[in-house]
């Protein structure tokens, strides 16, 4: 839901600043949706996997089925592409980065790492992560800036070591810029390394809610104030390895972390402790079918809605605008009615019990 609402403004010469990402360092609550979502991919793979485990099911034929999955997300932002941008007419043309490629292959690789490994190791893998990850991105020098470490658009070591690993496909921003920078990819493959932090968090977490040793009550105390020491710690980080979603660095990981385990602290506590559960409806009918819709909303903003057959962003903001409403006010507006537009169809699939597994 948060994600249709940021990427489908009315107008994207005029939002409103926590809407926007940050430009480079630093954060914005719009930066902070993506790793909520590998997060909660993170959690979801408890839930989904423990079980089956603790009976004695097969191994294998769980990994078949994470594989599987896996496939299928990545073959659904490949068609996504396609829908959108038209046919390529050679591997080039085609951006094997993406959102979903990124859910992808964390949800593969978290995936086996959960099914394969004890909680002890997977703490270590993820510290391996963070760390090892800082540790190339701030003392390796880029090549071709004689010696120099760079962590600038497109003039980074995750950017060159993208450029190497994927010499063909396309990148999202795809042109070199005179400063000497390469084309690059937010979701390029070595920033991946620590997405899969972010996901193994999750898991954390859901081992957490899972043990019946703990009350609720414990579960959500120590939830909250586990969120705040990350918090914490991707701030004091980010003073020497800077908060940055675009390279995914680690102290970024540790904050969105941090914020992810706080809300889901409160979300625990007002919904499953106090009971306020119609607050949380409208996000419980999103994600019953997430990347469903997330798919649908894009292609309804490309095809009919935002500068398509119907236009209807422009139409929106001119006539809110007409009215006396500033320009950042209309985008915020039309952003509204669009996700409400895909409510609709989120609302019809879970009223009627049709979840859609990818």
């Amino acid at each position: 839901m948060a994600m249709i609402l940021v990427n489908n403004p009315g107008t994207w010469s005029a939002v409103y600043p926590p809407l926007r990402h940050a430009p480079w360092n630093g954060w914005t609550p719009t930066d902070l949706i993506f790793p909520f979502f590998l997060f909660m991919v993170g959690v979801s793979l408890v839930f989904s996997l423990q079980k089956r485990l603790v009976s004695g099911a097969s191994k294998l034929d769980l990994s078949r089925k994470v594989v599987c999955r896996s496939v299928s997300i990545f073959l659904l932002g490949m068609l996504l592409f396609v829908v959108l941008t038209g046919i390529p007419e050679s591997v080039n043309q085609i951006r094997f980065c993406g959102v979903l490629s990124r859910i992808a292959v964390v949800f593969l690789i978290c995936g086996l790492i959960f099914i394969y490994t004890k909680p002890r190791l997977q703490v270590l893998l993820c510290i391996m992560c963070l760390v090892g990850y800082c540790f190339f991105m701030m003392t390796t020098p880029t090549p071709g800036n004689k010696g120099k470490v760079m962590l600038e658009p497109g003039n980074n070591l995750a950017s060159y070591i993208d450029s190497k690993v994927m010499p063909f496909g396309q990148f999202y921003h795809n042109s070199a810029l005179p400063d000497g920078s390469i084309a690059w990819d937010p979701e390029g493959p070595f920033s991946t390394i620590p997405a899969l932090a972010t996901c193994l968090i999750g898991i954390f977490v859901g081992l957490l809610l899972r043990n019946p040793n703990k009350t609720q009550e414990r579960k959500v105390i120590i939830l909250f104030f586990s969120g705040f020491l990350l918090l914490v710690g991707g701030y004091f980080w980010g003073l020497g390895f800077p908060i940055n979603k675009p390279i995914w660095s680690s102290s970024y990981v540790l904050l969105s972390a941090g914020f992810a385990c706080m809300i889901l602290a409160a979300c625990v506590y007002f919904i499953d402790m106090l009971g306020y559960k119609k607050m949380m409806y409208p996000a419980v009918v999103f994600g019953s079918n997430a990347i469903t819709i997330y798919c649908l909303s894009c292609i309804l903003a490309c095809l009919v809605f935002y500068g398509g057959v119907l236009n209807l962003n422009v139409k929106t903001m001119l006539a809110i605008t007409n009215a006396g409403g500033s320009e950042e006010l209309a985008s915020l507006c039309y952003a509204l009615c669009f996700v409400a537009v895909n409510f609709i169809p989120a609302w019809l699939l879970y009223y009627f019990k049709i979840f859609l597994r990818v």
